[in-house]
């Protein structure tokens, strides 16, 4: 079975791959692919592209003990610090994608009073990749006017560039327009403040003579 394992991002030191019956999903075998794994192909797919891909092929039995033909899927152990993906190709082999991931923290800070929630979203180039419900589960301080979420994001896209992520937020009833600072390095933070009560007024009459 051959596997084709391409890092975008940093390249890990071992993944390990379990074998699966496609019929039944019966784990038939696990295996610890390393970088000094016998057989193990590695190559930079562009230069400066931050890809990188291991090639090796995996000896697994063709047939159950019923004498019939095993056809194969495959889970990957979860790697911190990476998106996983996993497909299984027409010729029977197997294709794992890791991308490393980034954290990418969000801190919304409430003035005056704070909403039930709040939508917030996330940007790569103008294309929205994740939408955030906020509310006080989230909260990160004592009195609830904080709140903080982090979310593992993609470091790069699937060619290899890497992501300058940005935030935005729906309009919360009855606050200014949420100010945002900060960047996917250091943090976003949000600040919204209460917008004021309408003072109440009432009509004078003036006569001029």
């Amino acid at each position: 079975i051959k596997v084709t394992k391409t890092w975008i991002g940093r390249v890990g030191e071992a993944i390990t791959i379990t074998l699966k019956d496609s019929k039944t999903g019966t784990p038939l075998d696990s295996i610890l692919v390393t970088k000094g794994s016998i057989g193990l192909i590695e190559k930079e797919n562009t230069p400066g592209k931050n890809m990188t891909t291991w090639e090796i092929t995996l000896k697994a039995d063709k047939y159950d003990k019923d004498k019939n033909e095993i056809t194969y899927t495959a889970e990957e152990a979860k790697l911190d610090g990476y998106k996983s993906k996993v497909k299984v190709v027409t010729d029977g082999g197997i294709v794992i994608t890791n991308t490393e991931t980034v954290p990418v923290k969000i801190t919304k800070q409430w003035i005056g009073s704070s909403a039930a929630a709040i939508n917030v979203y996330v940007y790569n180039k103008g294309a929205q990749v994740d939408k955030i419900v906020l509310n006080a589960s989230a909260a990160a301080s004592a009195d609830g006017m904080t709140w903080a979420v982090t979310r593992e994001l993609p470091k790069y896209d699937e060619a290899g560039n890497e992501i300058t992520y940005t935030v935005k937020e729906d309009r919360a009833t009855g606050f200014d327009e949420g100010v945002v600072s900060g960047s996917q390095t250091e943090g976003f933070t949000i600040v919204n403040k209460k917008t004021p009560e309408p003072k109440a007024q009432k009509d004078i009459k003036v006569t001029k003579t």
